[in-house]
C-alpha cells in the first residue's frame, strides 16, 4: 500500500540542453518525466506486479493525459498483434490504461487554468483529478483553489473530489 508522486523538472540534461530558454525549455523537457513516468509504469506492467500502488503525476497540468493514454491504447494493441508473430513485442502491461484508471492506481493533477479539465474527467473519471497545490510558485494563479471552485463547466461533485476527496484516498490521510 503505496503511493509514488512522479513530479515534472529537468531530469534529463541531454534534453534539457536542447533549449536555451525557460520558455521553450518548460515545454518538452520539464514534462517529460512525467509523460515517461506515465508511459513506463502503465506499459512497464508495474502495476499488475504491485496492485496496491497509486501514482500521482503531478504539477504538469492534466491536458497531456488524453494523447497519452490514445497513444498507449494504440501501441497496446498493435504490440498485442505483433506478439502473434513475435512473441517478445507482447506488452509487459496485462491491460489498457483505462483498465488501470478504473482500478483506481492513476491519479493527475490539474492546474486550474486547464482548459480540457472537462473533457480530461469524462476520460479518466471525477475520482482520479487532485489540485495541484504546490505552492509557492511564482507562475501560479494566487487563488488557484477558489479560481477552481468557481469554474462553472465543473459539477461540485468534481470539484469536491479533485480538492478534497481524492487528495485523501491517494495519501491515505
Amino acid at each position: 500500500d503505496l503511493t509514488l508522486a512522479v513530479h515534472v523538472g529537468w531530469a534529463c540534461p541531454p534534453l534539457s540542453n536542447l533549449y536555451t530558454d525557460l520558455y521553450t525549455s518548460t515545454v518538452i523537457p520539464f514534462l517529460a518525466p512525467v509523460l515517461m513516468g506515465f508511459a513506463s509504469l502503465v506499459g512497464g506492467g508495474l502495476l499488475d506486479r504491485f496492485p496496491a500502488l497509486r501514482v500521482a503525476f503531478l504539477e504538469a497540468g492534466c491536458e497531456w493525459v488524453h494523447f497519452m493514454v490514445h497513444r498507449l491504447e494504440h501501441r497496446f494493441h498493435f504490440a498485442t498483434s505483433m506478439a502473434k508473430i513475435i512473441p517478445q513485442t507482447a506488452p509487459r502491461a496485462a491491460c489498457l490504461p483505462q483498465e488501470y484508471l478504473r482500478r483506481g492506481h492513476l491519479y493527475v493533477s490539474t492546474e486550474v487554468e486547464d482548459a480540457l479539465l472537462p473533457q480530461v474527467i469524462e476520460l479518466v473519471g471525477e475520482d482520479h483529478v487532485i489540485f495541484g497545490s504546490d505552492m509557492p510558485h511564482g507562475d501560479r494563479e494566487r487563488f488557484a483553489a477558489r479560481t477552481l471552485q468557481a469554474r462553472a463547466d465543473l459539477s461540485e461533485s468534481a470539484k469536491r473530489k479533485i480538492l478534497e476527496e481524492n487528495p485523501r484516498r491517494l495519501y491515505r490521510l
